[in-house]
């Protein structure tokens, strides 16, 4: 027996970064993609919300948790909408968690606009909550290792552990998305076509938890074999531990896909609950799709479950 489990599914944001120039390679603009913000940048002489605060909460406290950080421990903890006090004490917490988070990841140390915050004042500034934006975004860019070679198919780099880095070649993917190890580092060793001298090279990266990209993942073993859900591409397979993915999407009609589960009885067969697509069935690794929703009403699925067989009494 399966059981299904519908809930309503929250937006996701997304990390972008700009372009790596190695050599003669050609170069962009940082891409302007990343966290969404209310009244983003803020403007000089704009009335500070609590809900300028708690978005940036909201977000420190998820990355704490990916990175293994204990939560912060918030000055006036709970923000209401209704109680629009605003104080440089919570100027002072975001900076001392992006800190902490900055050094957890190895990452530089962010730079903030008036260094000196006298904890007590209540005057905050458009700049300060601009300056703890920009920390987060640049704390979280991936990094593209070089020197790039052109005929190369493999790039490496740097990310927050357990995201999942999507490169580019000239604004197109040109492999499966890479994940992040334990220690910070991805290869995409996938590259098709290979790198070519010109290139531009960016990488983007999903953040679980935050993030558009992959939403769901399940082993199997024996053979081994990982599938990768994502909110957008579908599902992705890999047979060497992650070492290099491939799509497996024939007859998956919705590619946003929220929960993975396999049939311990019959590893070959695998189902994917989607958003809005209801549930889809393989019974051949991943090869092909088909719907499996007669009966069931709601159609965004959040959560799969195969009841173990029931053992035979002798």
């Amino acid at each position: 027996m399966m059981w299904y489990s519908s809930t309503f599914r929250t937006a996701s944001r997304i990390f972008v970064c700009g372009v790596v120039s190695i050599l003669s390679w050609t170069t962009s603009p940082p891409l302007a993609l990343g966290f969404a913000f209310a009244s983003d940048p803020l403007v000089p002489g704009l009335t500070i919300t609590t809900v300028h605060i708690t978005e940036l909460r909201t977000v420190i406290d998820t990355i704490r948790q990916q990175l293994g950080l204990a939560p912060y421990p918030w000055t006036d903890p709970v923000l209401s909408s209704q109680s629009p006090l605003i104080k440089r004490a919570h100027v002072v917490d975001l900076r001392t968690a992006l800190d902490e988070i900055a050094q957890t990841s190895g990452k530089p140390r962010p730079s903030f606009t008036d260094a000196t915050i006298v904890v007590g004042q209540t005057v905050v500034k458009a700049a300060h909550l601009n300056d703890a934006r920009s920390a987060l975004r640049a704390l979280f860019n991936p990094t593209i290792s070089g020197p790039l070679v052109a005929g190369s198919q493999t790039v490496s780099g740097t990310g927050i552990p357990g995201a999942i880095v999507q490169v580019f070649v000239n604004g197109v993917p040109p492999g499966a998305p890479a994940v992040v190890n334990a220690q910070g580092r991805w290869v995409a060793s996938n590259l098709t076509p290979p790198l070519a001298q010109g290139d531009n090279v960016t990488a983007q990266e999903t953040v679980s938890g935050l993030s558009s990209d992959v939403s769901a993942v399940a082993i199997v073993a024996p053979p081994p074999a990982l599938y990768a859900g994502t909110s957008g591409g579908g599902v992705f397979k890999s047979t060497n531990e992650g070492g290099s993915w491939s799509a497996v999407n024939i007859g998956l009609t919705n590619a946003v896909i929220l929960t993975l589960a396999i049939d311990p009885a019959a590893p070959a067969t695998v189902y994917a609950g989607t958003d809005g697509g209801g549930v889809f069935k393989s019974t051949n690794g991943g090869s092909s799709w088909s719907t499996v929703n007669a009966g069931l009403t709601a159609t965004t699925v959040n959560a799969l479950v195969i009841e173990p067989p029931t053992p035979v009494s002798r």
